[in-house]
């Protein structure tokens, strides 16, 4: 008997939730597949939409049989999907993807993100992709947020032996266990994130955007910039900085946070020079346009204290950090996560001007503080508990500060992936610690894990590299 045309090898795996309307199912899917073509024609490629055939759990797996061969879940399931090499994950609702809180769909997405040459797609319906691209101009943080709210220790399933053994698998067999399976797909959701709205970016035409396009590019540049993408994210903010000066003229608090925004980025690659011109520009339009007591003020002064820490310009720096924390304690409270970020940076500044007992209090405030209003695994938190786990090195005291060490990098891994730069900082840090310790062989191993992504993330120039390398030749000649 011949097989009808609309049977074949799989080019897709569909990851889905079986709860799912099918309709609505069925229209994210052909969404998806329209999106794709269309991006394929801009590059002068066939479409291909009716070439796709798509590997469906409803009609090819017999969930009602529970006998599952060995292995089934770590090799057999995980093997078909790298052999076909394409992952569709539907996810809807955006704002609560079911799928994110599913076992298999979580394993499903783990399998996809680490398989070698596996392209993870999402499909939304129309008006999911609609409220997708108002999020990405308007809440950024919150749909990062929201793909990043995964936790496969909390995941369920149909069957609770399903659950189960899922469970068991990636605590035991898994790298990282839990956390590090979470950070593989959070690292993997944040990627598609980033191209999707790269491609939305490349509609737009340059010398044409108007202010909403300008704000999709601040937002793609700040994603950008958070997953370690510097000269990418360079682009766009350079881009959206003209836009503004055209569009809102030169002193607009829009082009002013968008001059902080291109000047805090050149800092992180170490472009100092050029960074001081735009910070300090930033900062004088916003104290002659805005008031010195102003919000925006304020961020240029606490964004060109850092610079002139950077710099080595610790006594210049100091009064300018105690400025931006007196104004926003004073605007905005003590326990506004600006107020505390500001808090943390004079403690920072303090501890590497060696006065060190009123650095403790005010790292030990900030830590305190946003672990009771932002939660013990936002970013923020974790720098806190970095800054105090430095706070006790410099002190002395090592057995006190590596626990705190050690959950920096466990949570940096899990929030922000294992190659952002916030993550291949604690590395480095552990691994500081552990050569003050004298156990050099872990620190070698830590030291080499963090060169590699910095040369990766950062580029061989960049001076967190070149501090790494400097660091591992000095182990290494310890060593010998």
């Amino acid at each position: 008997m011949e097989r009808p045309d609309w049977v074949g090898t799989p080019t897709d795996f569909l990851c889905h939730a079986w709860q799912y309307n099918f309709k609505d199912f069925v229209s994210a899917l052909q969404c998806e597949a329209e999106e794709r073509d269309r991006h394929r024609q801009k590059q002068g490629l066939q479409p291909i939409a009716h070439e796709r055939l798509y590997w469906n759990d409803i009609f090819v797996e017999n969930q009602n049989f529970r006998d599952k061969p060995e292995g089934y879940f770590q090799h057999v399931f995980r093997d078909a999907i790298h052999s076909i090499g394409r992952t569709v994950l539907i996810l809807m609702p955006l704002k609560d993807p079911v799928p994110l809180k599913r076992a298999w769909c979580v394993w499903e997405m783990f399998c996809s993100i680490q398989g070698p040459n596996v392209e993870l797609c999402i499909a939304l319906p129309p008006s999911e992709r609609v409220e997708l691209e108002r999020m990405l101009r308007q809440e950024y943080k919150n749909i990062i947020k929201i793909l990043t709210n995964v936790h496969v220790e909390m995941s369920e399933a149909s069957h609770v032996s399903d659950r189960d053994m899922i469970h068991w698998i990636v605590e035991e067999q898994c790298e990282g266990g839990f956390n590090g399976v979470n950070g593989v797909i959070c690292e993997g959701l944040r990627g598609w994130l980033a191209s999707t709205a790269l491609r939305l970016v490349s509609d737009i035409v340059e010398g044409e955007e108007a202010e909403e396009d300008l704000l999709l590019m601040n937002s793609v540049g700040l994603m950008l910039r958070d997953q370690g993408r510097l000269e990418e994210a360079e682009v766009l903010y350079r881009r959206g900085l003209a836009g503004y000066e055209r569009v809102l003229g030169v002193d607009d608090p829009s082009t002013l946070i968008s001059v902080n925004n291109l000047g805090m980025l050149l800092q992180n690659q170490g472009k100092l020079e050029e960074a001081e011109t735009l910070l300090q520009r930033a900062l004088e339009a916003t104290e002659r346009v805005l008031g010195v007591n102003h919000l925006l003020t304020l961020i240029s002064v606490n964004n060109f204290a850092e610079l002139l820490k950077d710099q080595g310009k610790l006594e210049e720096a100091e009064p300018l950090y105690r400025r931006a924390l007196e104004g926003r304690e004073r605007v905005l409270g003590v326990d506004h996560p600006d107020t505390l970020f500001s808090v943390s940076s004079l403690g920072g500044l303090l501890q590497n001007q060696g006065k060190l007992e009123e650095a403790e209090v005010l790292s030990r405030r900030a830590l305190e503080v946003r672990e009771r209003v932002l939660g013990v695994d936002h970013p923020d938190t974790l720098i806190s508990v970095n800054n105090v786990a430095g706070l006790l090195r410099a002190q002395g005291k090592l057995e006190e500060a590596e626990p705190l060490y050690h959950r920096v990098l466990e949570g940096s891994e899990r929030v922000l992936g294992v190659d952002h730069p916030n993550t291949l900082t604690s590395v480095s840090n552990l691994g500081n610690l552990l050569q003050d310790q004298g156990r050099l062989e872990e620190a070698e191993t830590l030291y080499q894990r963090a060169l590699e992504g910095r040369e990766r993330v950062l580029g061989v120039d960049h001076p967190s590299t070149l501090d790494t390398m400097y660091n591992l030749a000095l182990l290494l000649e310890k060593k010998e």
